[in-house]
């Protein structure tokens, strides 16, 4: 079997969107450096932040390259050879609108992220050996979740003493959202962010666990008071917007997302593309009363493979929950006539990193049912086609799934899409209840992450990102962290294909075995477990951990798997 992982192709990808943000921090410029020497491009390894942007912003540079870390907006982080320019300024290709300037004074190395005129200081927090250059990236924070558990009691006794303060909860809070418990950590600060002197913090964190638990309502107002109470300090206020672009996407109202008013400067793609479209996108034609429609696979394994019209052209999609958008093959796309509005660096299996256009498309068709005015994506993807006789090009992703009430029927080879509405909601959950289907509450982050509680062995509460794209022997795929948390040692390791993942390159993947996986109440016995997709990174890359990934291997074995973006919630007949 061919793997195939893209993965994680997460949706604003804001690695080649870096800002040049207008600041009152530091206009100053440091006394301009001649070319460094190879003795003097060593003393530059090293971990750096500055604080302009969304933070931890910041970069790492090892063995000449330079790594850019964008918080919990970006997973593994882009990856690009710095270019040296005469003035002592670093880009990561000629022309680049962004510099990053080292200075070398005695045996310290000072930093500067260059935009626009202006240079913000930061600041390098460690420093990597030379030989570490060819090893992958430690993640910024260390901790574990059997170290999240270990302070747990402190924090919950701290916060429910008499006298207890707004910051004491707010900490109980944050423990229980960087550990996936995101509706009690939203419960524990409500009566703060409420008061009219809540604390930034404080409404900022409850901004991201409305977004998260489906309060798109909630999350928008909060963003909006935050950027409000930001006043005056750009980096943040830009924090604030892209909190509320995602609250938009999420709801495709993109005449209000290109409404945003970002500071001149900022390069944000799905910004951008947004501004493209004078409709809203996704526009529902059925062609049937019943409201309803089906499409069927023409192959199940190792992913499902499906036939849709794009603008009158056939094209065999994969269906993969690990991507936003419909995705075109590059090349397809360009003999179709779609325009590229905007592009950026994507983050795929393995830390790797490809870049993706963003364009439209008039409409799609998936059975009885037509979407107008669609964005897509676009990517080398006709190397996925696992069959030569149904050539692959394109990717089916979640924001087509969620513009409906979504069932993969695996039991009867087909994608079945209804209508987004109560009636349609209520007799779907009869469906599925007559055949023992199991209900697994979800949340949704970014444009199209969605993640579900599980376990792992004996470990229980965990965090997994359902990701239906993984084409592998295995169900699960874990980052070297968990594995320690479980007790697995690292499995041995060989490099992949070059063209197994979205990213250009590959990357060094093992295997190992679990006695158990869980899903909500659903359990699966004697699974495999894949090590290399996710990097370290991958962990915490989303502000809260992410334990695994949860793919097709195990939602296969059960005959559907309703989406119900509503209720939030999957539910899977047996």
């Amino acid at each position: 079997m061919r793997p195939y992982r893209l993965l994680v192709l997460l949706a604003t990808p804001l690695l080649s969107a870096l800002c040049g943000v207008s600041s009152s921090g530091a206009n100053t410029t440091a006394t301009p450096p001649a070319l460094f020497g190879e003795s003097d491009l060593r003393r530059l390894e090293g971990d750096y932040s500055v604080s302009v942007y969304p933070k931890p912003f910041g970069f790492l540079v090892r063995g000449g390259t330079l790594h850019v870390k964008v918080g919990g907006l970006a997973a593994a982080g882009d990856a690009a050879p710095l270019v040296q320019q005469p003035e002592g300024r670093f880009v990561l290709s000629e022309g680049h609108p962004n510099a990053f300037q080292f200075h070398l004074v005695g045996d310290s190395v000072q930093f500067r992220f260059w935009s626009g005129g202006q240079s913000f200081e930061g600041a390098r927090s460690g420093s990597a050996p030379p030989t570490a250059a060819a090893g992958p990236r430690p993640p910024a924070d260390s901790r574990t979740r059997r170290d999240l558990m270990n302070a747990r009691p402190a924090l919950e006794a701290a916060a429910g003493a008499a006298g207890a303060t707004s910051a004491d909860r707010l900490a109980l809070a944050r423990s229980r959202y960087e550990s996936g418990e995101f509706a009690s950590a939203r419960a524990s600060i409500a009566a703060d962010v409420a008061s009219a002197e809540a604390s930034d913090a404080i409404i900022e964190l409850a901004s991201r666990l409305d977004f998260l638990l489906g309060r798109l309502d909630e999350a928008e107002a909060g963003y909006r008071r935050l950027h409000a109470a930001r006043a005056g300090d750009v980096g943040k206020q830009v924090q604030a917007l892209v909190g509320s672009l995602f609250v938009l996407y999420q709801q495709d109202r993109f005449k209000d997302m290109a409404g945003l008013q970002f500071p001149a400067g900022v390069r944000l793609p799905l910004w951008n593309v947004a501004k493209a479209f004078t409709d809203r996108p996704y526009r529902i034609e059925w062609r049937t009363g019943a409201r309803s429609a089906f499409v069927r696979f023409v192959d199940t394994d190792p992913l499902p493979v499906l036939p849709i019209t794009v603008d009158g052209v056939r094209v065999n999609v994969i269906l993969d929950t690990g991507v936003d958008q419909l995705i075109l093959d590059d090349q397809l796309a360009r003999s179709m006539g779609v325009a590229v509005i905007d592009s950026a660096m994507g983050s795929f299996a393995g830390g790797l990193t490809s870049r993706v256009g963003f364009g439209r498309v008039g409409r799609v068709q998936l059975g009885d049912v037509t979407l107008h005015d669609v964005p897509v994506q676009t990517l080398s993807a006709k190397r996925f086609t696992f069959d030569a006789r149904h050539p692959v090009g394109g990717i089916l992703g979640t924001s087509i799934l969620r513009q409906f009430l979504s069932t993969v029927d695996y039991r009867r080879a087909r994608l079945v899409l209804e209508e987004r509405s109560v009636a349609a909601r209520a007799a779907r959950s009869r469906k599925n209840a007559r055949q023992r289907a199991v209900s697994v509450p979800f949340v949704l982050d970014a444009t199209h992450l969605m993640y579900a509680r599980g376990g792992l062995e004996d470990a229980d509460s965990l965090t997994l990102f359902v990701d239906s794209g993984l084409a592998s022997e295995a169900s699960i795929v874990a980052p070297r962290q968990t594995l320690e948390v479980l007790g697995i040692p690292v499995p041995a390791t060989r490099p992949t294909a070059p063209d197994v993942g979205g990213g250009a390159g590959s990357f060094e993947e093992g295997f190992f075995d679990l006695a158990r996986v869980r899903l909500g109440a659903l359990e699966q016995r004697g699974v495999r477990g894949e090590y290399g997709a996710l990097t370290p990174d991958s962990y915490w890359a989303r502000g809260f951990i992410q334990d695994a990934l949860l793919s097709h291997r195990f939602l296969r074995r059960h005959a559907s798997w309703t989406i119900d973006f509503d209720g939030r919630r999957f539910e899977l007949v047996r």
